[in-house]
């Protein structure tokens, strides 16, 4: 509920130059909760145990969703600032230095993201512009404008947040949350 911070993804010096990626077909998940992974809850204390992901045979590691949400740890499925990493969990260079550490080691990062509500806590969207509509509803209330008047700022704000992962972050995959829930009836 206060003023934002800006961040500059580029002053990051990469150093996951020769990563290819991975085919995700047939490969073994891991679902990481970034708060309960380790004692610490948080993405420089989860590098740490990345060797030990790939000792078992992980191939790719899906990062819980990680926009900001109120409190300190959470599943994150009530995020209100998707462009946002979460604070407590190192911000958004920590979670540059997670991707690659995971890359030097050979494992790709999977991105749970969630398109499909936001969570009610700072959630001013609405205030903004028509991010939701009365033309859908989900669990969670108003439906994400995709096919409703003025929509096409909507669908760019979320199309830029996915490229936003992949060119900011070195993401190799999201995985869209609920997408029965992003209702779209237009042509």
């Amino acid at each position: 509920h206060g003023p934002s911070r800006v961040f500059d993804p580029t002053r990051y010096r990469w150093r996951d130059d020769g990563w290819a990626g991975v085919d995700v077909r047939g490969r073994v998940l891991y679902e990481l909760h970034v708060g309960t992974f380790t004692q610490a809850g948080t993405l420089d204390a989860a590098v740490q145990r990345l060797d030990h992901l790939r000792e078992l045979g992980v191939d790719i590691v899906q990062l819980m969703p990680l926009a900001a949400f109120p409190g300190l740890w959470g599943w994150g499925y009530d995020g209100v600032h998707p462009f946002a990493v979460h604070d407590p969990y190192g911000g958004p260079a920590a979670l540059q230095r997670f991707v690659d550490a995971a890359h030097r080691r050979g494992l790709g990062v999977c991105l749970d993201v969630v398109y499909n509500h936001l969570g009610p806590s700072g959630n001013y969207l609405l205030q903004y512009g028509p991010y939701f509509s009365e033309k859908h509803h989900t669990p969670w209330g108003l439906g994400v404008n995709l096919d409703s008047a003025d929509n096409g700022p909507v669908r760019r704000y979320l199309i830029d947040n996915a490229l936003r992962w992949f060119r900011d972050f070195h993401i190799d995959a999201l995985r869209l949350d609920a997408v029965h829930a992003l209702a779209d009836d237009s042509e």
